[in-house]
């Protein structure tokens, strides 16, 4: 069975998997959307019989855009609306990679009762470096609409050898009624990625009070080794660090995630 879509009170598209109330929320990285978690989707209902969702986070995907420069705090007040609105009958696990393990951090140690647990794929606590406005300055740079995907490739290949990030980046170009063009909001997004690069969690993670399991690609850069034992040197977590695998775990080596996975919900 196919995901289903729906639109939120307050414009966050989400996809959904099961037909109870989804018990399993699964939150994107900065510049994806909820269906890069589709085929996990399937696997959490198909496997363990219950209900999950992945919304695309504002300014991303098919949600609407910001009204002004948002902030990690203003993402994790639209997934705080999220649940709600949703009135779940129980507490739901949340899973977050990257920006949405950051949200997922903060949405458990501002919000409790809307957690069971949480897991944390490949993120850190202290603020990023400020390379990632390169990308965005890259986005800002291709003058929209093209006529033709190729002429957006071609833009990335003058500006970067690594095809995987150029590609995640084009899955954000969608074909309009004058061309193809960003469905991402830059504008909205500057004020995420500023606060990606200032906001320190560590006062977060020390206040969390659920479980938590902390998930590292062996050969990430995003989460070094020795952050992610400064992590579980702050608290007690469960903790997995899944080989041959860089930051995108859950793409780099799936059978290994899913068993990560398996072990954390049942």
């Amino acid at each position: 069975m196919l995901s289903r879509k729906n639109m939120s009170q307050k414009g966050l598209q989400y996809y959904v998997q099961g037909e109870s109330d989804p018990h399993v929320v699964f939150i994107h990285g900065l510049f994806g959307c909820g269906r890069n978690w589709h085929s996990y989707l399937r696997y959490v209902n198909e496997q363990f019989s219950l209900s999950c969702c992945a919304p695309d986070l504002r300014g991303q995907g098919d949600s609407q855009h910001f009204s002004c420069p948002g902030t990690i705090e203003s993402l994790v007040e639209d997934i705080y609306d999220f649940l709600s609105e949703l009135n779940l009958s129980k507490k739901p696990i949340v899973i977050g990679h990257s920006l949405g393990a950051k949200i997922a951090i903060v949405l458990a140690a501002k919000y409790p009762q809307l957690t069971e647990k949480i897991m944390v794929v490949d993120t850190a606590l202290p603020p990023i470096g400020r390379e990632v406005f390169t990308i965005l300055e890259w986005l800002n740079g291709l003058k929209t609409p093209v006529q033709e995907r190729r002429e957006a490739r071609s833009y990335f290949d003058d500006l970067t050898q690594d095809q995987r990030l150029r590609n995640f980046l084009l899955t954000n170009l969608v074909k309009g009624e004058k061309g193809y063009q960003w469905r991402l909001d830059l504008q909205g997004l500057h004020g995420v990625v500023t606060s990606l690069t200032t906001m320190d969690l560590e006062p977060y993670w020390l206040k969390i009070n659920v479980p938590i399991c902390l998930v590292r690609g062996a050969d990430s850069t995003h989460l070094t080794a020795e952050q992610a034992q400064q992590m579980r040197s702050l608290r007690d977590v469960d903790f997995v660090e899944i080989e041959n695998a860089e930051h995108w775990v859950h793409a780099d080596n799936p059978v290994a995630f899913r068993e990560c996975l398996r072990n954390f919900l049942v």
